[in-house]
């Protein structure tokens, strides 16, 4: 379909339905987004009373990281419009361009904020199908967050340990031990929590 639109328009240049038709072929993909924000931003101009392309081109915007363009879209046009439908659709989309955001957050590694993120969409959005992929994604996201407080307090106990301040270093350990489940870090924090209760046993008694 994509070729034969493509085709339309090398034919007649003048066809607003043509880069309407274009466009609407992205909004099932992630790649090339910027092809299909061009020809429906071109079917907009031609056929600005179209929900149709509103819609697809504020979709486009939100995927590819333009939450401001979209929301002027949902916020200018498509609130104004009437539309109950329409409404709702801007709405999932402007939580759509926040997921987009959240996975920004995620990928510079603020993944708390990402997961703040997240679960305000879950909250907001009327999608079941998606309310249940972001349980999942949350759910492998909340492992990760363990795994890395985890990872974070092994790295104190550490550096307390190598100061010699053993005492505070099992006060970490001993609880962490029981909680990890990561088997190599499991393994190691078993190990150094042992030396440090050798060290303890050695102190002199006060």
């Amino acid at each position: 379909a994509r070729d034969l639109y493509k085709k339309s328009i090398r034919l007649r240049p003048d066809v607003a339905e043509a880069y309407a038709g274009l466009g609407a072929t992205f909004t099932y993909e992630d790649d090339r987004l910027s092809e299909g924000i061009e020809a429906l931003e071109k079917a907009r101009k031609r056929l600005p009373s179209r929900m149709d392309v509103v819609l697809n081109l504020a979709g486009l915007y939100a995927r590819s990281g333009g939450r401001a363009k979209a929301r002027d879209l949902v916020d200018g046009v498509l609130a104004r419009s009437g539309n109950p439908q329409a409404i709702e659709a801007g709405k999932e989309i402007l939580l759509q361009a926040d997921l987009k955001e959240a996975q920004t957050l995620i990928n510079q590694g603020d993944l708390d904020a990402g997961v703040t993120m997240i679960e305000e969409v879950r909250s907001k959005t009327r999608d079941a199908a998606l309310r249940q992929r972001l349980g999942e994604d949350l759910a492998r996201l909340a492992a990760t967050q363990t795994s890395n407080r985890q990872i974070d307090a092994y790295n104190r106990a550490v550096a307390l340990a190598n100061t010699g301040d053993y005492r505070k270093a099992a006060a970490i350990l001993e609880p962490l031990v029981g909680e990890v489940a990561d088997p190599r870090l499991a393994r190691e924090a078993r190990t150094l929590l042992k030396r440090v209760h050798q060290a303890l046993a050695a102190e002199p008694k006060r």
